[in-house]
């Protein structure tokens, strides 16, 4: 699965967070911020170092977004996922590739539409940014077809 990060399966995940808070992260941590227009954001959250400071970062952030796929019983991280964020005037605000399976997005307050495609796959999320309220979420794609249950 090219798009998999089987290193990092939700259960392993789910561990490391509830035992994140004892690591020291700090901001040289994150990824990079990148720019598009007056919005800013990262992806990524490959390795623990990355992902626990993702994790750490998210209430700072007004929109963080998660990227899963089944995988038989289990569910997986996923990476290379094209996103699209759109106001609700239709304009796309942010248009990338994540580089990891988190994306943290600082976008103004107003209702947005998320739309994140894996293997030409599109899942959509409406969402209402209020001031001082982060958002998440979760965009989990089924098991792709003939994959082992």
């Amino acid at each position: 699965m090219r798009n998999s990060l089987k290193a990092f399966l939700i259960p392993v995940g789910l561990a490391a967070s509830l035992v994140g808070a004892s690591f020291s992260c700090t901001a040289a941590d994150l990824p990079a911020v990148q720019h598009t227009g007056n919005n800013t954001f990262i992806t990524g959250g490959i390795g623990l170092d990355e992902s626990t400071a993702i994790k750490g970062a998210m209430k700072d952030w007004p929109l963080s977004v998660l990227f899963v796929q089944k995988d038989g019983a289990q569910a997986e991280y996923v990476a290379n996922v094209r996103v699209k964020v759109s106001d609700h005037k239709g304009h796309t605000v942010i248009a990338t590739e994540s580089q990891g399976p988190y994306m943290l997005a600082n976008v103004q307050p107003g209702a947005y539409r998320v739309e994140a495609t894996l293997d030409n796959k599109t899942l959509q999320q409406d969402v209402e940014i209020k001031q001082g309220k982060p958002v998440k979420l979760t965009f989990l794609w089924p098991a792709q077809a003939g994959a082992v249950q």
